[in-house]
């Protein structure tokens, strides 16, 4: 194995040295019209054989002569293109200088658009404010499903979670030939549709609906990706069957299986998708939000940074950790009535089932000479059943005449137990406090959404008059037994137990209403001016009731209980300005809003009434000043409400060690955030250049004040402090390596903050840097085998203004490599990926190699597939969470699914989904 490096090194330099030494010759020629007069700006572009690379290309001067210099010697086709004219193509040998004479182009009967170069070996354009990448571009496995192929993308981030980011911005839906598929949970379509089936995958911010209608923004895009399928997904039907059995991990004696189909039929007015899967082995085909919202968003205790209280233990929630079982089955259609009315509708059914053991070490800074070093140790085990159902459709009653109504309902069940342990040691290493806890909950929720929006076109010049309404339901219902034995330890090896067991009970319910009326005037000249109207309420109720059990008798403890109801309402006028053109867009707004907060406490006198009167400014420009060459630049401001539990002034001391108290006097933060994203792709030479940066700037932030005592006891309440700012930006940087035939790409993500919190009474201002630098190499010819790899450096930094001593600074590098051989009907391939974590951290290392396997044999004319998998085959998996925020450094371990051996067969419904040739053509086509 040590030898392996020193051959592939050998063999680069060989190839290389080999390129080098090849002979290179000029070709010259002209291109004229059909009455022999020189064209200027025709594209000349001589392409290999046989996979049709662009190796060099010329535009041709104003009589029409071109030169393409240093062309090495060799077979080629020689490609001629100009907007108007038919493409012309011819076989081209170079052994010499060559000149080709004059080259005819005859005229297009139509003339369209932009020219776009396209083939199997382009990988994306540039289109205003799209992003569109050329699936083709990408090889990613046999059965490889849309998640994979999202991986490859530049500038596209997937999370262990399935959690997609793009552009620095995180995809909250995702489009089949753009249409809604499955609602708003974007990872369904992309851990179930087959890769094979996708034919460009856009990425865009998608308007509103009335966005859409009178073309000026307002705020409301969201980051989408759609997938336009292959001609021959789009009518028919495609899917899979598969079903694997292994033996038991190594971790535990239970049996592996992992049985998922999908059915897809599609047609030009018609979509039908039916998925389904059970497994044992963390797979999940869909995201799990109502799991974490059951969990209160990953909250949790002030040990795990989040509440400060409500006597929870720290909660798992990342349930691709440890060992779980699910069961999915999902039904999509849609529907259109030509031009004139569509409709779409989905329901899933979701259960999940899962155990985690997880060990936790934290650093506390929690004063200018106080710390803390705590260790954790949780068993927790947890189950989800949830239904979601939702709907669109659109009805034209004329030409700019329309109403659109969206809607959805989910109702879910929820149980969890968690028994845990923490020890809190000194800096001098004397332990402080201990704690041992028993929480479990059993919960229901249910919630429901409408809005519906009618647009309508006023004259044939555009004027345009929009008008929608909203409604948000949410209702929750949960019950928790919480036992919990907190040990005070005193000078002189004295210790005094604290134990509190409680019966614990919490309703909540949020209704949310807005209306809104846009008017849209043309002032001509792609000019647009837009006057809106808006009212938004929101409506809490949130009852929260404690009974202590004395003697197994449940008692009222009325301190702990507790209950309020919250209105907050806005009212917002304002107009914007849109100025639309070919090459520069720019639009300038501006709000103003009058909100009101009031509040009232049950069975208390307390009342909070505070009225607030804000401008809300907004701008936004869109430059394209080349072709695939683009830049947007945004700013957006808001404001952001204290939440229930910030306001109430009560003391929740249901977890003795972290005891938290409200603050009725909070008022909202108000946000800056500026945006700006560049993206260039030059389709000749293939070179790709996508950045993003994002600043956000707040004022009145809402921040934690900390008082801690001698025990290492903390009371924690929310306040209004000073100001803090963000940033997050990221450049993302693909070229060819013509001589090895491979594609390098070279990534920088940088991530800072600035955040501010008072420990008794002293500030401290966290500053916490995070950057990842990534190397991935490539082959690109993947018709024998395909190869790539790299690496990945994550830098964290990491200072308190209070107590310089416990900054830190770590490193966590990971190395990953994948490589698949095709031997006609067989297939091998191999994955690795080593995780390291700095030991500077928590005096120790911890690393991470997960080693796969697969050897499979396609059937029947490539219709089946048999594969026999080896997963972590080093037994090493182990779920690993590093994370830092303004007070503390934290490592979560979680055991997990360990090695094991599973034979799958697969089967394919159609064609799609099967290992084929990639395609040698390149077509010059004209998009508008």
């Amino acid at each position: 194995m040590r030898r392996l490096p020193l051959i592939l090194l050998i063999a680069l330099l060989g190839t290389t040295a080999a390129s080098a030494q090849t002979t290179r010759y000029d070709v010259r020629g002209t291109v004229v019209d059909s009455a022999g007069v020189g064209i200027r700006g025709a594209t000349v572009v001589a392409l290999t054989k046989p996979d049709s690379v662009i190796s060099k290309f010329d535009v041709s001067a104003a009589d029409g002569s071109f030169t393409l210099r240093r062309v090495p010697a060799g077979e080629y086709v020689l490609q001629v293109t100009f907007v108007g004219f038919q493409t012309i193509r011819r076989d081209l040998t170079v052994a010499g200088v060559v000149d080709v004479g004059a080259i005819t182009l005859n005229e297009e009967v139509s003339e369209l658009g932009e020219l776009v170069v396209s083939s199997d070996h382009i990988p994306f354009v540039v289109k205003k404010d799209t992003l569109e990448f050329n699936a083709n571009a990408f090889a990613v496995r046999p059965n490889a499903v849309v998640e994979d192929l999202l991986k490859q993308l530049p500038g596209v981030e997937v999370g262990d979670d399935g959690s997609i980011k793009a552009q620095g911005e995180t995809v909250t839906k995702i489009l089949v030939d753009g249409k809604d598929f499955f609602g708003n949970d974007p990872t369904i379509a992309t851990k179930n549709l087959p890769a094979a089936a996708v034919d460009k995958v856009q990425v865009f911010d998608k308007k509103s609906d009335m966005a859409e209608f009178t073309g000026v923004r307002d705020g409301e895009e969201v980051k989408t990706i759609n997938l336009q399928l292959k001609p021959g997904a789009r009518v028919g039907h495609f899917g899979n069957v598969t079903a694997g059995f292994g033996g038991a991990d190594a971790e535990s004696e239970v049996g592996r299986y992992d049985v998922q189909g999908t059915v897809n039929r599609f047609s030009s007015s018609t979509q039908f998708s039916l998925i389904a899967n059970i497994n044992n082995v963390n797979r999940q085909g869909f995201s799990f939000g109502d799991f974490i919202g059951f969990m209160g968003g990953g909250g949790g205790s002030g040990f795990a940074g989040g509440r400060g209280g409500a006597g929870m233990p720290q909660i798992g929630t990342n349930i691709n950790d440890g060992f779980s079982e699910t069961l999915a089955i999902g039904l999509n259609s849609s529907h259109d009535w030509g031009r004139k009315a569509f409709i779409r509708g989905s329901y899933f059914l979701n259960s999940i089932d899962n155990n985690q053991d997880r060990t936790s070490l934290q650093q506390q800074m929690l004063g200018s000479n106080l710390s803390s070093r705590v260790d954790g140790i949780t068993a927790q085990n947890s189950g989800n059943l949830a239904h979601r159902l939702n709907l669109n459709g659109r009805y034209a009653f004329a030409d700019g005449h329309d109403v659109t109504l969206r809607g959805g309902f989910s109702i879910s069940q929820s149980d969890l137990t968690n028994t845990g342990s923490r020890t809190t040691l000194a800096a001098t290493g004397m332990t402080q406090n201990t704690s041992q806890t028993f929480y479990a909950t059993d919960g229901n929720q249910s919630s429901g959404d409408a809005q519906l929006t009618w647009r309508k076109r006023l004259n044939e010049k555009g004027r345009a008059v929009v008008g929608e309404v909203r409604f948000d339901l949410n209702d929750s219902d949960t019950d928790a037994d919480l036992s919990t034995r907190t040990g005070l330890y005193q000078p002189g090896d004295v210790v005094t137990y604290e134990e509190i067991v409680q019966e614990q009970r919490n309703l909540g319910n949020t209704l949310t209403q807005s209306q809104r009326l846009s008017l849209t005037e043309p002032l001509g000249g792609g000019r647009l001016l837009e006057a809106n109207v808006e009212r938004r309420s929101v409506n809490e109720d949130q009852d929260r009731s404690v009974s202590d059990l004395v003697g197994g008798v449940p008692v009222p403890n009325d301190l702990l209980s507790s209950g309020l109801d919250r209105t907050y309402t806005y009212y917002r006028a304002g107009a914007r300005y849109r100025r639309n053109a070919e090459v520069i867009s720019y639009g300038l707004g501006v709000q103003l809003q009058r909100s009101q907060l009031d509040g009232r406490l049950l069975d208390a006198p307390t009342e909070i009434s505070n009225g607030y009167t804000n401008l809300l400014p907004s701008a936004d420009l869109n430059w394209e000043f080349g072709q695939g060459r683009s830049l947007n630049l945004r700013y957006n401001t808001s404001t952001r409400e204290p939440s229930m539990n910030e306001l109430q002034p009560f003391a929740d001391n249901s977890d003795p060690l972290n005891v938290y108290v409200g603050n009725p006097e909070l008022t909202p933060e108000f946000r800056h955030t500026v945006g700006a994203h560049f993206m260039l792709f030059d389709q000749f030479t293939m070179t790709n250049l996508f950045t993003f940066l994002n600043f956000s700037y707040t004022t009145d932030k809402i921040t934690r004040s900390r008082t801690v005592d001698d025990q290492l006891r903390q009371s924690v309440t929310s306040i209004n402090a000073g100001n803090d700012y963000s940033l997050n930006g990221n450049i993302d940087y693909g070229m060819l390596l013509r001589p090895i035939g491979a594609r390098l790409n070279l990534s920088n993500q940088v991530m800072y903050s600035r955040g501010v919190e008072f420990i008794n009474d002293e500030e401290n201002r966290t500053n916490i840097l995070r950057n990842t630098v990534e190397m991935r190499l490539e082959n690109r010819d993947k018709e024998l085998f395909d190869v790539r790899g790299g690496t990945r450096l994550s830098f964290n930094n990491v200072n308190y203004s209070l107590n310089e001593r416990l900054n830190q600074k770590y490193v966590n590098p990971t190395v990953f490599g994948e490589g698949t051989v095709y031997l006609g009907e067989w297939m091998f391939s191999s994955s690795l990926n080593y995780r390291m974590y700095d030991k500077d951290v928590f005096g120790s290392s911890r690393n991470v190699a997960l080693l796969e396997a697969t050897i499979s044999r396609n059937l029947m004319a490539q219709r089946a597939e048999i594969q026999l998998t080896g997963r972590d085959l080093l037994n090493q998996n182990t779920g690993i969470n590093f994370s830092n925020n303004s007070n503390s450094i934290s490592e979560d371990r979680v055991v997990s699914l360990g090695r094991y051996v599973m034979l799958k067969f697969v089967y394919r419904l159609s064609g799609i989904g099967s290992r084929g040739g990639r395609s040698e053509a390149i077509e010059v086509r004209h998009m508008g």
